[in-house]
């Protein structure tokens, strides 16, 4: 029985694991606000299809921002069915940032695809597809003294 129930458990996870249409990895980031440092993280394709994915930051109320000091390359990537790509940032001018906390969302959304694959069958019928866009949101933290 506690077999059966470990492997529904199983099951499930990698069912909801692979409902989104790409998963990320780390899913945060804890900033060094003393030195310079590049950091990067794995996108994986889970769909079938070509996907063509967007970064940006967000600010978090009450909080300062390091989006101003914040360079990623690539902001635009197409990752082909089942691959995988890395997304890299630094953070410039730490020096002159002001002491206190900082925190930001950086932002990975699913660029919506072109659908044109409506189509009309006997003027009666309509076959059309529905497409769900992904978009996962990072904390980045730093604490600068």
């Amino acid at each position: 029985m506690r077999k059966f129930i470990i492997l529904i458990f199983l099951g499930l996870l990698s069912m909801i694991s692979y409902s989104l249409n790409f998963s990320v990895s780390p899913t945060k980031f804890d900033i060094d606000m003393k030195q310079k440092k590049t950091y990067e993280l794995e996108i994986v394709n889970n769909t079938g299809n070509i996907l063509r994915i967007t970064s940006f930051f967000e600010k978090k109320e009450g909080y300062k921002s390091l989006a101003e000091n914040i360079i990623v390359f690539p902001k635009k990537i197409s990752i082909k069915p089942g691959g995988k790509k890395d997304i890299r940032f630094t953070i410039r001018d730490l020096e002159k940032l002001e002491a206190g906390s900082y925190k930001n969302l950086f932002v990975i959304r699913e660029i919506e695809p072109r659908n044109n694959n409506i189509e009309i069958v006997d003027n009666k019928d309509q076959i059309f597809n529905i497409n769900i866009i992904t978009e996962v949101a990072l904390h980045i933290n730093g604490v600068k003294k």
